[in-house]
């Protein structure tokens, strides 16, 4: 699901959408996005690219995803 196109959605929106559907495109516009996967127990970050750091850290603290998670993130 692409976020860019549901731009109302607030965090727990989206990570409902992240529990139902297992993927989430995050778009803030076109070269700031992020990419999250959700298996059984873990979220992952697929793609990257210029997300504000108080956005990441919103996530980290949300999701849970430990820091590695952000430095593998390609």
């Amino acid at each position: 699901m692409k976020i860019k196109d549901y731009p109302e959605l607030s965090w727990k929106q989206i990570q409902q959408v992240l529990e139902n559907k297992g993927y989430v495109e995050i778009q803030m516009n076109e070269k700031c996005y992020i990419h999250l996967q959700k298996d059984k127990k873990n979220v992952r970050i697929i793609k990257v690219e210029k997300v504000p750091r108080l956005f990441l850290q919103h996530i980290i603290n949300e999701t849970r995803i430990p820091i590695e998670a952000f430095v593998n993130a390609k």
